[in-house]
């Protein structure tokens, strides 16, 4: 009986320690190579000079920083509404607040994009908005489609 046990106990931990083995590490999420990534693809496709990059890049940082925040502020108000039971009146309530907060995020891409065009030109800073779409949606396709190549158009 204490031979059966140990032969099924050692099997298990052969079988497990193949399926170990057989399991490929994914690579870790990396923000700063994240950044670094975008910062080459958007600073090609708007055709930045050196100068221009670093007078770009910490506006358009310090802009995506205080959406983000925004954002979570929003999945916060979503959450806590999923969460909690509420009233007609408290999602009246909630649904203004996102709007305001999404308002407050709209003005805050016209006050940075000001700052953007008159630290480089316009036609550049378009570009490069342009650009970060493009950045996003291949990144979309790679994480839908990892194993086909990237179009990088």
């Amino acid at each position: 009986m204490k031979k059966n046990i140990l032969a099924i106990a050692l099997l298990c931990m052969l079988f497990s320690s193949i399926a170990m083995y057989g399991q490929e590490k994914k690579p870790r999420f990396s923000p700063e190579k994240y950044k670094a990534h975008m910062e080459k693809f958007i600073g090609e496709k708007a055709g930045f000079t050196t100068e221009e990059a670093q007078k770009f890049f910490p506006i358009y940082h310090k802009l995506r920083s205080e959406q983000r925040t925004i954002n979570k502020e929003i999945t916060q108000l979503k959450r806590r509404c999923k969460e909690e039971v509420q009233d007609e009146n408290a999602y009246q309530k909630i649904l203004d607040k996102i709007g305001e907060l999404k308002i407050k995020s709209a003005q805050l891409d016209n006050e940075y994009y000001k700052l953007m065009y008159n630290a480089i030109s316009a036609e550049k800073v378009f570009k490069a908005l342009n650009a970060e779409d493009r950045f996003h949606r291949n990144m979309v396709r790679t994480f839908n489609r990892p194993n086909e190549p990237r179009k990088n158009k």
